[in-house]
């Protein structure tokens, strides 16, 4: 549609100017869906003011019709979710109206495949270390060889608002999506709050995956991040200290009790992560210790 033409008038009188409303685009944020899946539609006006009332019906190829669906405009905009409905075959179109204008556009078609399930994403290990290469699987139905699909991985939070870590693509083959991810903790384990910290049990850093095939999404178990101490005395000459007992007290309350080796080192592995306190048991010369991991 093109734009409106300026209006030529003197500058020294107010002139009013009829703008004419009119829809300019409705459009879906993707190409293909299935039944099911959650599809973003996008509508852009001219000239409406905000608030005005907006009508969207859905119907597919055969004519089967969903909705109405009501909604309001701002800004000259709409831009809201909507679910595949389970009985619509082959494509999707939105028709959208403005009663209060006599206003009408439809969208695209958006291309259905058959429905898809999702189900099973597992990682190839309930708990992850510094390093460690996971497999990340899903199985898929419905959905052909080399479709196209999605993963985020999100650092989990119990209060819902999940951290992004990464996301990256990947493809069904054999009724399958199939990907690996190396695991690093790159925040600074002294920011974990200790139990001692909180109000709430302490909160052990776990990961989970979401893998999203033609707007159908499964979600992974949770993944445990173990981390590693290593706990190191040496006296004010800067010699090991052998054989000296040790306590480390843990982030989460937890302690771990051990013998430092004839170098003054002992590795405790498999940790909550977070700061730790290191004690010693027993008397030892004048020294310096320290934990590292």
């Amino acid at each position: 549609m093109p734009p409106p033409k300026p209006h030529p008038g003197p500058s020294n009188e107010v002139t009013e100017v009829q703008l004419t409303s009119a829809i300019e685009q409705v459009q879906w944020t993707r190409r293909t869906a299935v039944a099911g899946a959650r599809v973003g539609l996008e509508v852009f006006t001219r000239f409406v003011g905000n608030g005005a009332p907006l009508v969207t019906r859905l119907f597919d190829a055969s004519g089967k019709t969903f909705g109405p669906y009501q909604d309001r405009l701002l800004n000259n905009r709409l831009s809201t979710v909507v679910t595949v409905p389970d009985g619509a075959r082959d494509t999707l179109m939105a028709e959208v109206r403005l009663p209060d204008h006599g206003l009408q556009q439809d969208s695209e078609a958006l291309l259905l495949f058959p429905p898809v399930e999702v189900r099973n994403a597992q990682w190839s290990q309930p708990e992850a270390r510094r390093g460690d290469v996971l497999t990340l699987t899903a199985e898929v139905t419905g959905a052909p060889d080399g479709t196209r699909a999605e993963i985020a991985i999100l650092e989990h939070d119990s209060d819902g608002a999940h951290d992004p870590v990464t996301r990256f693509p990947a493809f069904v083959q054999q009724g399958r999506v199939e990907a690996e991810w190396a695991f690093e903790y790159h925040p600074d384990t002294d920011d974990v709050p200790t139990a001692g910290e909180l109000e709430t049990p302490y909160s052990h850093p776990e990961y989970f995956f979401r893998v999203q095939v033609l707007g159908i999404e499964a979600e992974s178990p949770l993944l445990q991040f173990k981390d590693w101490v290593e706990v190191v005395l040496v006296d004010q000459r800067g010699q090991p200290v052998p054989d000296a007992r040790y306590d480390v007290e843990f982030a989460d309350g937890s302690t771990s009790s051990g013998t430092l080796d004839a170098e003054g080192r002992a590795v405790v592995r498999d940790v909550p992560p977070g700061p730790v306190v290191v004690r010693f048991a027993q008397k030892t010369p004048p020294s310096k210790a320290k934990a590292i991991g």
